[in-house]
C-alpha cells in the first residue's frame, strides 16, 4: 500500500486526509510544526492504527531545504501538501511575512 506524506497534518483538512488514507490501508507520515501536535492528534483519534502513522517536525515551511532530509529519509509514493498559514493568530500582522511568504515558499 502507498506511503503518503501529508503537510499540515494536524489541521482540519489534514486530519481528515489522514483519516481517509488510514481507512484505505495506506501508511501516513504527517508534517506538523511540533511533535506534540502529532502526539495530540493521535490521542484524540483512538480509532487510528498508530503503527500506520508517524510524524515529522517542520517548524518553518519557508526555510530553505526544509524538506530535503524528510525526502532523503522517507520513501513516499504521494505528497498531499495541505499546509497553509491560518489567520487565527493575532500576532500575524504582516501580510508578506505571515501569509504570502509561507503560502508561496511553503
Amino acid at each position: 500500500m502507498p506511503h503518503i506524506l501529508i503537510t499540515g497534518a494536524n489541521g482540519f483538512v489534514g486530519a481528515t486526509m489522514i483519516d481517509e488514507c488510514l481507512k484505505a490501508g495506506h501508511t501516513v507520515t504527517g508534517c506538523v510544526r511540533s511533535k506534540k501536535s502529532g502526539t495530540d492528534l493521535v490521542a484524540i483519534h483512538p480509532e487510528w492504527d498508530a503503527s500506520k502513522i508517524d510524524f515529522v517536525e517542520v517548524a518553518d515551511y519557508t526555510a530553505e531545504g526544509v524538506f530535503d532530509k524528510i525526502f532523503q529519509e522517507g520513501d513516499y509514493d504521494y505528497v498531499l501538501h495541505i499546509a497553509a498559514p491560518m489567520p487565527d493568530n493575532p500576532a500575524y500582522t504582516d501580510f508578506e511575512t505571515h501569509f504570502e511568504k509561507p503560502s508561496i515558499q511553503g
